[in-house]
C-alpha cells in the first residue's frame, strides 16, 4: 500500500511529484521518506547535497500541523527562481508549482507532504488546497499508524 500511495495522491491532485520528507531547521537537512516522479539522482542529491536556502527560510510557515501553503504563500516567485534550490534541484526536474501541508512536527524538525508540478501544469487552486485540508488529518492518522508498525 505505501509504495503506491505517492503516485495515488500525486494523481489525486494532478501533480507530477508527491513527497513525503522531513526537515530539520537546525541542521538545514531534509531527507525523502515515500515518493514518485522525482529522478533517482535528485532523491539522493535531496538529501545529501541540496542548499534549501529559502525554500525553508521561515519556520513560522511550517509551525502547526495541519496548515497547508501553496508555494507562493512561501516565497514569492521572484525570489524562488533566485534560490539555489530551484535552479540545482527543482529546475532540471521541471517542477515549479507546490502544495504541501505540514502533518507533524517535533521539536525543529517538520514532516511535510508536499505536491509538485510543472509551471505550464498551472498552480494549485483553491479547491486542492480545501481537499488537502480535508483528507489531511486521515493521512496524518495512518502514518502515525505506519511509523507505529
Amino acid at each position: 500500500m505505501w509504495s503506491t500511495l505517492p503516485q495515488t495522491l500525486a494523481d489525486i491532485f494532478n501533480a507530477r511529484v508527491c513527497m513525503l520528507s522531513n526537515f530539520d531547521f537546525e541542521t538545514q537537512h531534509g531527507s525523502i521518506e515515500l515518493s514518485c516522479g522525482i529522478e533517482p539522482t535528485k532523491l539522493e542529491e535531496y538529501s545529501n547535497q541540496v542548499r534549501f536556502d529559502r525554500w525553508f527560510h521561515d519556520e513560522r510557515h511550517y509551525a502547526r500541523p495541519g496548515t497547508v501553503h501553496v508555494g507562493e504563500d512561501i516565497l514569492p516567485v521572484q525570489l524562488l527562481l533566485a534560490t539555489d534550490f530551484y535552479q540545482s534541484w527543482l529546475k532540471p526536474q521541471n517542477l515549479f508549482h507546490r502544495l504541501c501541508v505540514v502533518l507533524g512536527r517535533s521539536g525543529r524538525s517538520v514532516r511535510i507532504l508536499s505536491f509538485l508540478r510543472p509551471a505550464g501544469d498551472g498552480a494549485f487552486d483553491r479547491k486542492a488546497v480545501q481537499d488537502l485540508e480535508q483528507i489531511c488529518p486521515h493521512l496524518n492518522q495512518a502514518i502515525e499508524v505506519r511509523d507505529r508498525l
